[in-house]
């Protein structure tokens, strides 16, 4: 019985000193734990708001890129239509009809990229990658018909 009792004393006072070390040790780790996932939540933050950054960046390129590009499309209607109010004054009654028919085209294209122009300076409401490919391949077939 004696033998227990000094075990049951060995062991009470081992298991009370360890757990008190261990308690100290897991403070410790807990704590450089909680630093550890500080610094790694903060660089993530930072890294998300790197991207978000170069996306706005990328936006804003794409869109003066789309806007230049409308620009010019409307540079050049304007000088088909020009060009065609000049035909319809010396054309012939055949030609002239012909020529009103190119006109009514220019002018809804000019339309078009009207609208187009306000979109792209507005916030978009369409998603920007539907408006971006419809724009671009509205602005390449115009390109081709007034190349004929």
């Amino acid at each position: 019985m004696l033998i227990a009792l000094f075990y049951f004393s060995i062991a009470t006072f081992w298991l009370g000193a360890c757990t008190e070390e261990g308690r100290n040790e897991m403070g410790k780790s807990g704590e450089n734990m909680g630093n550890s996932v500080s610094r790694e939540a903060q660089r993530v933050a930072d890294s998300i708001e790197i991207k978000r950054k170069e996306a706005a960046a990328d936006l804003e390129r794409e869109r003066k890129e789309l806007g230049d590009r409308i620009e010019r499309g409307l540079d050049n209607v304007d000088r088909k239509l020009a060009e065609a109010d000049a035909n319809i004054k010396k054309a012939s009654a055949k030609e002239k009809e012909r020529w009103r028919e190119r006109r009514k085209d220019l002018e809804a294209w000019k339309n078009d990229l009207e609208n187009d122009m306000k979109e792209l300076k507005s916030d978009t409401k369409r998603e920007w990658k539907d408006f971006k490919l419809a724009l671009a391949d509205r602005l390449d077939k115009m390109e081709k018909k007034l190349e004929e």
